[in-house]
């Protein structure tokens, strides 16, 4: 390998790490992830005028690979709500590596040598071992570690995929192009069903009942929210983001019981909230008697 190739991976290493940083710390990792998806395939759409489309044979993994980044995107998203960077970040490129390993093997019959797999195995190792090192870092919760091992078995799905898809293309850029326009079009429609009003749910066995917990916030308020998600009872936060205009911001928040006889399930609840969301979207005035 040249020293030109590997000053390129390595600069591509670091990009990588900047947006996943980047995503995180951002406060809503899926709508980050979704503005980085979009703007990449508005520099990549005039480009696809320049090359071919890719062969016939690419477009199932194409289609494929669009769809795993898809699942990829909600799994990292959920992964930096419930964990540190530093806890699972490690994890998705330890892990990913020896996976992708295995999925050549099967899906591409390409087998490495005993001394590239030893090598791989050891690089692999000493990343997770930072996910399980604890002390500053701290340990990794639960969700998190369930969320980073979906994501990194994903990441590796997706990589066997664009892999395979490349080869088959005809023209490799035609492809990587063509991916990076197609990519934001699933993500978008995601949150645009789901998280285009301004309402948040929480619904929670109580007793020998059900409890639901909901906040609607006006979107003109809104900004976005960060969610703390742990295993620890009581111990999750949902934090909302709002902007005041002329020093103030409007939002209501109450409680749905499953006795209540006007929500019997969560399913209710969240019907309510969304119609409540919708309500404040369309200029509807609510007025809350005393």
């Amino acid at each position: 390998m040249t020293p030109l190739i590997i000053g390129l991976v390595l600069f591509a290493a670091l990009l990588h790490a900047s947006w996943n940083a980047m995503a995180k710390s951002g406060g809503t990792p899926q709508f980050s992830i979704a503005s980085y998806r979009l703007i990449s395939a508005i520099c990549c759409l005039p480009l696809l005028f320049f090359f071919p489309l890719p062969f016939a044979a690419s477009w199932p993994m194409l289609l494929a690979s669009t769809l795993i980044h898809t699942l990829y995107y909600y799994t990292l998203s959920k992964s930096y709500r419930s964990g540190d960077l530093s806890q699972v970040y490690p994890l998705f490129r330890g892990l990913a590596p020896v996976l992708v390993v295995l999925g050549a093997a099967v899906f591409a019959s390409e087998f490495l040598s005993p001394g590239a797999m030893l090598g791989i195995g050891l690089v692999s190792l000493g990343l997770i071992s930072i996910t399980f090192a604890g002390g500053a870092i701290g340990k990794i919760p639960p969700l998190a570690l369930r969320w980073g091992l979906a994501t990194s078995v994903l990441i590796a799905a997706y990589t066997v995929a664009d892999g395979i898809g490349v080869r088959a293309a005809g023209n490799p850029f035609s492809y990587i192009l063509w991916l990076f326009v197609l990519e934001p079009i699933p993500i978008g429609l995601w949150l645009l069903v789901r998280d285009r009003s301004g309402w948040f749910s929480y619904w929670q066995p109580h007793a020998d009942s059900e409890l639901g917990m909901g906040i609607v916030v006006e979107p003109k308020y809104l900004e976005g929210y960060t969610e703390h998600l742990v295993d620890d009872k009581d111990q999750s936060h949902l934090l909302v983001h709002m902007k005041p205009i002329e020093n103030s911001v409007v939002y209501y928040a109450g409680f749905g019981w499953s006795k209540s006889g006007r929500f019997n399930n969560q399913k209710e609840w969240v019907a309510y909230l969304a119609d409540f969301g919708r309500g404040l979207e369309s200029g509807l005035t609510y007025y809350i008697s005393k």
